[in-house]
């Protein structure tokens, strides 16, 4: 991911400093677990300047280059987000019928690639607003990349995640009105899940066969990408217009109280 950030300073190998720290921090001898700190306080010195000098990290300034790296490396065109990222043969099997489903979401969807899928909105939301990045998210909410997101998180089953992540990225965005059709479109998306996610979970090529067909009419995300779509289902007559008002009926047996 480091070398996805936006400025060449930060692209160094990052083992060359993390083998000398395994006092302090742990995983420093294996790059496929994640490395955390091995008390509290060793965290809490880097971030104050006043006590770390020369060694102090600035918590905003990484979220944004993880930010930035996160974006980049779902938009990579060889390692990062595509259509049918896990090639399943066809959509008339639920993911939990696909006998090596786990194989290849682990072989298909890398560590850095699953980081970033389920991360980068908390990385955008903990840092300052800057239009560089701002132009990157709203690049990622103008393609097809947004619905590749989808399917990478229900592949691997952190679909619910993306309701934290889009609240995250539309408070990042709360006041700055040369934006609002980003937030416009996370909004729209965020209907899109909570109205097709157990569809999307239960088998993920739904998501183009039946979620993306069957969004209303004028919905954002109907309207930008059903056409990249062409051999998917068409509903030629009581096609919804507008997402309605109310989203879901609780059905319970007793009397609620509220």
């Amino acid at each position: 991911m480091r070398r996805c950030f936006p400025c060449d300073d930060d692209r160094y190998d990052v083992k060359l400093l993390m083998g000398h720290l395994g006092s302090l921090v742990s995983s420093t001898s294996d790059s496929d677990i994640p490395i955390r700190p091995l008390h509290a306080s060793f965290y809490d010195f880097l971030t104050d300047e006043s006590r770390s000098h020369d060694f102090f990290v600035d918590a905003s300034a990484a979220h944004r280059n993880l930010a930035f790296a996160s974006l980049r490396v779902m938009g990579d065109s060889k390692g990062g987000l595509r259509f049918n990222i896990c090639s399943l043969e066809n959509s008339y099997l639920p993911n939990s019928s696909v006998p090596d489903l786990e194989k290849r979401v682990e072989e298909s969807i890398p560590a850095e690639l699953s980081y970033s899928c389920r991360f980068w909105g908390t990385h955008v939301g903990s840092t300052s607003f800057e239009s560089p990045l701002a132009k990157e998210v709203e690049a990622f909410f103008d393609g097809e990349r947004l619905l590749w997101w989808l399917e990478a998180l229900a592949l691997m089953r952190s679909l619910g995640g993306s309701a934290v992540t889009l609240s995250c990225v539309a408070d990042w965005f709360l006041g700055h009105v040369e934006f609002t059709h980003v937030s416009d479109a996370i909004r729209d998306t965020l209907r899109f899940i909570r109205t097709f996610a157990p569809t999307i979970l239960r088998s993920t090529p739904h998501l183009y066969l039946s979620a993306l067909p069957f969004a209303p009419m004028q919905s954002r995300i109907f309207r930008k990408f059903a056409a990249k779509f062409p051999h998917t289902p068409r509903i030629v007559a009581g096609h919804v217009e507008n997402w309605p008002p109310m989203e879901k009926i609780i059905h319970m047996n007793a009397c609620v109280c509220s």
